[in-house]
């Protein structure tokens, strides 16, 4: 019966491979959404979760490096630092900052998300460079990848940060929030470019070798009842959580409705080749084959079906990925392969769903219409 039903499918190759194509760009949709937003998250748990800080201290009320607009004295960093059990306190400024690829050039204008850190070697730099350096001194930036394509410059070049120049010394990776970009410079530069001087947003915290960071957190929490101390992990859990909010709901309309795409593209096909092969199959009903028999056949090439488009749906999701990393690193795409395989696995059992419309069909078809002239 598989063969039967397969060649019925093969006989139609228009619409055969325009449903497999359908397939393939529902899944391809699918799986670039959701690499995206695993880009982001993997780009936040980056930053706030590189190696070398145990703590993230903040303001009361703030919880997350996404949304956040507290500030404290950077002179903290001195206080908490005295704490026992505690290795180094380093002072980090957030703020959203303009910068141009041209003085006056407006068509190369980002608002970026900027990190102002103790340059070159503090704790809360870029966790991890493409090409360069870290910057040193007051006239130096180190600028994500993508902004650096959009923006139109490279390593060496000027760029200005809030109406000040500063030459870039180095590309960050895994810095690409898509809506923005991070951009790294010396706290000292950072604070009076983004009017804030003096001020700090968090303490990147590092606990003596075999302290206990639980304890050492509650310690500057008792010493210092205005803030709040994250563990590395919670930092980053919060980060995912403001991450999470806006791309989930897109991820689950776009996952249905290309989900939705497909199912209707195989029970449409499936339900028109049973239409045309129904003097066929009335054949094979009369000849004594059962209708559960040929409908298990129809199911089969249902999930073949689906199989093809999701494989050629996830290479060209792949290939897609490799052009942008090259040719348009603004929109970064991290491909897990449990995602891969989820979404596979979604796509075959709504495509053999799908086969349940036709199946239906087939045991109404009357074995005497094969009699019939």
């Amino acid at each position: 019966m598989d063969a039967l039903v397969g060649k019925a499918l093969r006989s139609r190759r228009v619409r055969f491979w325009l449903a497999t194509a359908g397939i393939a760009t529902s899944t391809l949709l699918v799986l670039v959404l959701a690499a995206a937003y695993r880009s982001v998250r993997a780009s936040v748990a980056g930053y706030a979760g590189q190696p070398g800080i145990d703590l993230w201290v903040a303001p009361a009320g703030t919880d997350n490096l996404i949304r956040s607009s507290s500030l404290f004295s950077s002179r903290l960093a001195d206080s908490v630092g005295a704490l026992p059990d505690v290795g180094a306190a380093a002072p980090v400024v957030r703020a959203f900052l303009t910068v141009r690829g041209g003085r006056s050039d407006e068509r190369r204008r980002l608002t970026l998300l900027g990190i102002g850190y103790l340059a070159p070697d503090g704790l809360g730099g870029p966790p991890r460079f493409a090409g360069g350096r870290a910057p040193h001194g007051l006239h130096e930036v180190a600028l994500d990848r993508a902004a650096a394509h959009i923006l139109r410059v490279g390593i060496r070049d000027t760029v200005w940060v809030n109406g000040r120049a500063a030459v870039v010394s180095g590309l960050t990776a895994e810095t690409n929030l898509l809506a923005t970009q991070f951009v790294f410079g010396d706290i000292g530069a950072a604070g009076p470019a983004s009017g804030i001087a003096g001020k700090a947003s968090f303490l990147a915290v590092r606990v003596t070798p075999g302290a206990n960071v639980d304890t050492v957190g509650r310690t500057i929490m008792d010493q210092f009842p205005d803030v709040v101390a994250f563990s590395r992990a919670a930092f980053v859990a919060n980060n995912l959580r403001e991450v999470s909010a806006g791309f989930l709901p897109l991820l689950a309309l776009i996952g249905i409705l290309g989900v939705s795409a497909a199912t209707v593209l195989v029970t449409v096909l499936l339900y028109s080749l049973v239409e045309d092969r129904r003097a066929e199959m009335a054949v094979l009903l009369a000849l004594g084959a059962e209708a559960t028999l040929v409908g298990r056949g129809v199911v089969r090439q249902a999930a073949k079906l689906v199989t093809l488009g999701g494989l050629l749906g996830v290479a060209l999701a792949v290939g897609l990925g490799w052009i942008l990393d090259r040719a348009l690193p603004t929109v970064p795409l991290t491909f897990v392969a449990r995602d891969v395989a989820e979404i596979l696995v979604v796509f075959i059992v709504f495509g053999i769903a799908a086969a349940v419309v036709p199946v239906v069909r087939l045991h109404r078809i009357d074995p005497l219409e094969a009699f019939r002239p």
